[in-house]
């Protein structure tokens, strides 16, 4: 899933690269960070994050 930060529209991707479909690799949601997780562009909470639809990497 991609999700953009809807204060300074950073992307973060819950895919990671190598990812298959035979072998998906877990990685969390914005739901599944760690509450003092901010965005690494402009500081703000993992609330602001907004799944993106039909946008990849």
């Amino acid at each position: 899933m991609v999700w953009e930060c809807q204060a300074c529209s950073y992307i973060y991707d819950s895919r990671k690269v190598g990812e298959t479909a035979e072998d998906p690799v877990k990685v969390p949601s914005p739901a599944d960070l760690p509450e003092d997780w901010v965005c690494p562009v402009c500081g703000v909470g993992s609330e602001f994050l907004e799944e993106v639809s039909g946008r990849s990497s």
